[in-house]
């Protein structure tokens, strides 16, 4: 490591913090957004598809009952469809209704056109590009 190179504890704390402020920037320019307790369980049905009530309490790390209260209010809002299990008549999939989809990109679009008008306004061409190139290592950061 080079001299007077930032400790990885130190980067480490300093990334935790500015990743978290960036996420709540972004949801608190987007006041109609969905709860992030709700848009977290629809962002998930879209990305890994129809699953169980049980399924995706256990995905998520919460009791069934926990899940089923979410369920009920997305359901509520029309975002979400009912299908019968293949294999098993006994259970019911959950998966993200049209509408619910519909939902889930507008606020998508919301918050990527904000963050899209803050690096057009706050960074540089040169700025811009380094923060391009970063993208990589934090997606392989996740990855870990």
């Amino acid at each position: 490591m080079p001299p007077n190179a930032p400790e990885p504890a130190e980067i480490a704390s300093d990334l935790r913090y500015i990743v978290g402020q960036l996420a709540r920037r972004t949801r608190e320019r987007d006041i109609v957004t969905l709860p992030t307790r709700l848009a977290e369980t629809l962002s998930f049905l879209d990305r890994e598809g129809p699953m169980t009530t049980s399924e995706l309490a256990e995905r998520h790390s919460v009791r069934q009952q926990s899940m089923a209260a979410k369920l009920a209010e997305l359901d509520a809002h029309g975002y979400l469809e009912r299908q019968p299990h293949p294999t098993d008549r006994r259970k019911i999939l959950i998966a993200i209704s049209q509408d619910g989809r519909d939902r889930l990109n507008d606020d998508r679009r919301r918050r990527v056109s904000w963050l899209a008008e803050a690096i057009t306004d706050r960074l540089s061409s040169r700025e811009q590009r380094v923060l391009a190139n970063t993208l990589p290592l934090l997606d392989r950061l996740i990855e870990a």
